[in-house]
């Protein structure tokens, strides 16, 4: 089994000190590899590993040695690959292999522990563990070919030779493993291995399909395929693989940023935890691939020659012509390209045009007042619900033009503050001294652009919230003061009722005898025609006696008023709402159709803001059916209370799972 502590031993060797091409302490590090590699050959036996070098003297044609970057001089170096090759049963074949790399040098500011020490001491321990498997009856379908390149650092220039095998004077220093492998796992640091190495980019459908298949842990989101490729930032080992038409995917460590190429990439920013993670992702992407039935071959050279990769010498930039992307729990989602883009704009027409039919009845009922208890009433509203639908998503669309303003002035602030406060310090410009660069902004990968537009929904969501809660406590007191007034009114109606006389009593009992006479229908007519005739009296007495007492309309009036900035409070929460839902729907919109890769990024914000409307719905009907039931439990908080709660940790629920990103 895979060990990420024995591979934290490896790195505590490789990473001591410093280690640039043609140094000393580089040196050190290829002997170490080799002295390693002749041990496990030693131990299982060259029928199960094997290990070769290839080496070459590096010069330019004109006789001039190869330029240092870091030192300013010409220097003349041995660049020295290593291989190790573990055996599967078919041994040998061309383009059947699979193959494992990473680069054993360094930079001069620091010990690159993370570049590339740790991708070296995860592929020492992998070719240990898959030795072992071989020699207890594992053996993999394939070869496994585990290359050590040297003078990355320098410009790609140990991979340069591994592919092409011609050196800068014409001579052929090829290697016969060269010609073997068809898929390649390339490790990179561009920060700490402090967590599990990401999936940055692919350039075929089967690279990134196995990484979804076999990885334990995936990490990844295709945008950085885009990011890569339109800035041409990043250049691997990769691209030199890549002009061999190798199926290939690039992982690397982007975490803490502020680390790359200085001092701070030692041992003590890399956890066993991320060595354990990373190895166990390569180890079962290599066993699920070696037995995988559709292996490919090398993409074909006319394919490379018309896309521009042999002309570029491979920064073309990679495109995999999938989207995908990593869920929590492990999980990650697979797509074609074309399918991902019109999937996303169907999904955002969907949510678009829904959501209106959803909160439209929510808006009707805010509207109702005494007349809507008729049934002329009734009809007139269900004939003009087309109308206010209409009116609904005019306004809808109105607020969402505004929030989109206002989000994307929300995000470049945010984006602007995060640049400042990410800005490195003096002392961390004085670490990084002699590598080159003035400073550098460090940032947390995807999940700084996540937190921007999480932001602006926390900013919506708690305006939601407030304007709800606002608008609870309005209803509350107001329920409060109607029931003192009724309680008074009440007791004032008792003092002044005379007790009926026995006559009275006698005809009533009397009147009970005949209704019991009646059948149900006649007596259900009755009830009704009494019932709006007492409702009709009891207005025109309330109404009347409102006039007769200025005490008593003041207070009504309040009631009103109180009721009024309720209403209003509801509006402006479900407005902040809705605003903030069309937000993301525009932004789905225009990210599917423009750059699906990023798409994934806002997708989750508005469905779960739509199943939030939704559910929102569905309570307010339950509600409405089980007022009187409600009404009698007397909670201390309630059923409104509980609704708009539900519906603003919903609409939030992406925001304060990702926000932390």
């Amino acid at each position: 089994q895979f060990s990420g502590e024995r591979a934290k031993e490896h790195l505590e060797t490789i990473a001591k000190a410093p280690h640039p091409w043609f140094s000393e302490e580089n040196k050190n590090v290829y002997e170490y590899i080799v002295s390693y590699g002749d041990s496990l050959s030693a131990k299982y036996g060259s029928d199960v590993i094997e290990i070769s070098i290839q080496n070459t003297t590096q010069y330019y044609q004109d006789g001039y040695t190869r330029y240092n970057w870091y030192t300013e001089q010409y220097e003349t170096g041995s660049i020295i690959n290593v291989a190790y090759l573990i055996k599967g049963k078919k041994i040998g074949v061309d383009e059947n292999a699979i193959q494992v790399s990473a680069h054993y040098d360094g930079v001069p500011v620091g010990p690159g522990a993370s570049d590339d020490g740790a991708g070296i001491a995860i592929m020492m321990e992998i070719a240990s563990a898959l030795a072992a498997r071989s020699t207890n009856g594992e053996k993999l379908e394939r070869d496994v070919l585990i290359l050590f390149v040297d003078a990355e650092e320098t410009g790609l220039v140990g991979a340069k030779y591994w592919v092409n095998g011609i050196d800068d004077l014409g001579n052929d220093i090829s290697h016969p493993w060269s010609k073997l492998a068809s898929f390649a796992v390339n490790m990179e640091g561009s920060g700490t291995a402090t967590s599990g190495a990401m999936l940055i980019r692919s350039n075929s459908r089967f690279a990134t399909d196995a990484y979804r298949k076999f990885a334990l842990h995936p990490k990844a989101v295709s945008l950085t395929e885009w990011i890569y490729k339109t800035l041409g930032i990043g250049r691997t080992d990769s691209d030199k693989y890549w002009t061999q038409g190798i199926h290939l995917m690039d992982l690397i460590w982007i975490e803490n940023r502020w680390a790359y190429h200085s001092q701070d990439d030692s041992i003590v920013n890399v956890r066993p935890e991320s060595l354990q993670s990373c190895g166990d992702d390569i180890m079962q992407i290599v066993s699920g691939a070696s037995a995988s039935s559709d292996f490919p071959k090398r993409i074909p050279m006319e394919d490379l020659l018309s896309s521009g990769v042999i002309r570029s010498g491979g920064i073309a930039g990679m495109e995999s012509g999938t989207v995908y992307f990593s869920l929590l729990g492990g999980t990650m989602v697979w797509m074609p390209f074309s399918f991902a883009r019109w999937m996303y704009i169907i999904l955002a027409i969907v949510l678009g045009f829904t959501m209106p039919f959803i909160v439209g009845n929510q808006y009707r009922d805010d509207d109702s007042n005494e007349d809507n208890r008729s049934l002329s009433s009734r009809r007139r509203k269900c004939a003009c619900v087309s109308m206010r639908l209409a009116k609904t998503a005019t306004r809808h669309a109105l607020i969402a033009l505004l929030n989109l303003f206002l989000g994307l002035l929300t995000s470049v602030v945010a984006f602007a503050a995060f640049g400042m406060w990410k800005a490195p310090s003096e002392k961390e410009i004085q670490r990084r001294e002699g590598y080159g660069d003035e400073w550098i902004v460090a940032w947390g990968g995807i999940g700084a652009c996540r937190a921007f537009l999480s932001l602006f929904t926390v900013c919506g969501t708690t305006l939601l919230v407030y304007m709800r809660v606002r608008g609870e406590c309005c209803c509350r007191r107001n329920n409060t003061e109607g029931n003192i007034d009724q309680t008074s009114d009440a007791i004032i109606i008792i003092h002044d009722e005379q007790p009926p006389s026995g006559d009275a009593v006698e005809g009533t009992g009397r009147e009970n005898k005949e209704i019991s006479e009646h059948g149900e229908g006649n007596i259900e007519n009755e009830n009704q025609s009494s019932n709006i005739e007492a409702n009709d009296n009891m207005q025109e007495e309330a109404r009347a006696e409102d006039a007769s007492n200025p005490q008593r309309q003041s207070k009504s009036n309040s009631a009103d008023a109180s009721d009024e900035k309720q209403q209003h409070l509801n509006q402006i929460g479900r407005d902040a709402h809705i605003g903030v839902f069309y937000f993301y729907v525009t932004l789905l919109l225009i990210l599917g159709a423009a750059l699906p890769d990023s798409a994934c990024l806002v997708m989750w914000q508005p469905i779960f803001m739509w199943f939030a409307s939704l559910i929102d719905a569905f309570l307010d009907q339950w509600y409405k059916n089980n007022q009187f039931r409600i009404e009698a439990r007397r909670s201390s908080v309630s059923s409104q209370f509980v609704r708009w709660l539900t519906h603003a940790f919903v609409s939030a629920f992406p925001t304060l799972l990702l926000l932390p990103a």
